[in-house]
Formats: C-alpha cells, structure tokens, sequence
C-alpha cells in the first residue's frame, strides 16, 4: 500500500512543473470570461475539467521520454501498482479539477451579476457533476490506450473520444438553449425523489471505470520495456 500511495505522489510531482502561475492564470481568466459572456456555467467549469484531463497525460508522456516505465521494474513495482496508482492519480487529479472549476464558475456568477445575468447554485451542482461524469468516460477511454501503446503512439486515438464527447456536448447544449430542451431535463430530474436514478448512473460510472482499469492491466502487463 505504501508503494502504491508512493507512486501517486511520484505522479503529482511529475506533473508539478507544469503548474506554473501563468498557466493557471490562461485557464482562470478563460473559465471566468466564459461563465460571464455565456450566462452558462458549464461553459466555464468545462474549462477546468477538462485541464484535468489533459494533465492525467502528463505523467505517461514524461515517463515515456525518461523510460520511466522499465525503472518501475529496478524499484520493484509490479505493473498492478503502476496501473492502479495511475488511476488513483487521476480519480486525485479529476477531485482537484473539479474544485478548481467550482470556485471559478462563483467568481464568473458575481461578475456575471454586473451583466444583469441570472445563475444559481443548483445550475453549478448540475453542470459540475454532468461534466465530471463526461469527462470521467472520457478518461476511462484514453488511459487504456495510453497503457497499451504508450504516449507518443495513443495520443491522437486519446483525443478521439474527447473530441466527440465535446463536439456532441457543445452542439446538444447549442441547439437546446432555445427550445428549453435544458430546462425540461432539468425539470424532470428535479422531480425524481428517489435515488435510483442516481444510484444506476452511479454504478454504470463505477463498472466503466473498472472495465477501463482491468483493460488497462491486462494491455499494460503484455508491454514489454
């Protein structure tokens, strides 16, 4: 268990450099500007998640130019812990991204305040845990690819379903912002007491991820370094 909790803190520091002031400063300033223009705070929290699913490349992509992968071998990690403390970096990652994108979604709801735009606390706990889910699926689809063919090879094939998912996100909430479309779905699962509704999308997430974890190992463990 220590190697494993080892190996999630060996990723954030690989990913650390990569968190310079100017960066996080882009991001900031975009989600705000977005969240403010769009009246939409979706638009504004996409920003930050997705700067989460960009970073959970970052370790296999520095690891593949250091040949990290066959030092793992002389430090005695087996290929179950690399796996497994990979996701548990990216599930840390997802948790960090997500926080990220609620306190600036606030700031872009008071400064969009200034432009007589209406937003609530229900739309943001609606949006965050929408585009947590979706770009969960995303991740659960790139890290296999990442596993079996390494970064420089399942870049492009990383990148496939989160193109997608965005491209039929942006347009669904394009075409629906006229026609109340959102307001109607909205309405239907506030009207849904129970937790079922809940509890089964809960556990498709959770079988998702555990099918991408056990495709991860098996492509991981075939790898030769």
């Amino acid at each position: 268990m220590s190697k494993l909790f080892s190996f999630v803190r060996l990723d954030f520091i690989t990913v650390k450099p990569y968190f310079t002031v100017k960066n996080l400063l882009i991001f900031a300033v975009v989600a705000i500007f977005l969240t403010t223009m769009s009246g939409n705070v979706s638009s504004g929290m996409g920003v930050g998640i997705m700067l989460g699913t960009m970073f959970i490349s970052y370790p296999f992509a520095v690891g593949e130019k250091s040949n990290m992968d066959a030092l793992y071998t002389t430090l005695s990690l087996n290929r179950k812990t690399v796996v497994a403390g990979r996701y548990l970096f990216a599930l840390a990652f997802n948790f960090c991204a997500v926080l990220f994108s609620i306190v600036f979604a606030i700031v872009g709801i008071f400064m969009s305040g200034a432009f007589g735009l209406d937003m609530g606390t229900d739309e943001i706990l609606l949006a965050g845990i929408l585009l947590a889910a979706i770009f969960i699926v995303i991740q659960a689809i790139q890290l296999p690819f990442f596993f079996k063919m390494g970064y420089a090879k399942a870049k492009f094939f990383s990148l496939v379903p989160f193109v997608a998912l965005m491209v039929g996100y942006m347009t669904f909430m394009t075409g629906s912002k006229d026609n109340g479309i959102v307001n109607q779905i909205e309405s239907v699962l506030a009207r849904i007491t129970s937790g079922m509704l809940v509890g089964f999308a809960t556990l498709a997430l959770l079988f998702i991820c555990y099918l991408s974890y056990r495709l991860s190992l098996s492509f991981y463990i075939k790898r030769e370094f």
